[in-house]
């Protein structure tokens, strides 16, 4: 689990927690739930998938 910071986005965290922005799309797949949110409030906790350096998972949702 991961607790998001006031200000943070999608993308943001994906560089920072699992190293590459591509990862995004597989951070907001982990966090269905979420998906209307674009700017954490800060405190809300996210689930972090597992992924594979330089590999990206899938497409973000507005690239599809």
């Amino acid at each position: 689990m991961y607790e998001c910071m006031q200000g943070e986005t999608w993308d943001a965290i994906a560089w920072r927690e699992l190293g590459d922005v591509r990862h995004t799309p597989a951070l907001m797949d982990a966090n269905r739930d979420k998906l209307g949110v674009q700017i954490f409030s800060g405190g809300e906790e996210l689930t972090m998938p597992t992924v594979e350096s330089g590999r990206v998972i899938s497409k973000a949702p507005w690239e599809e």
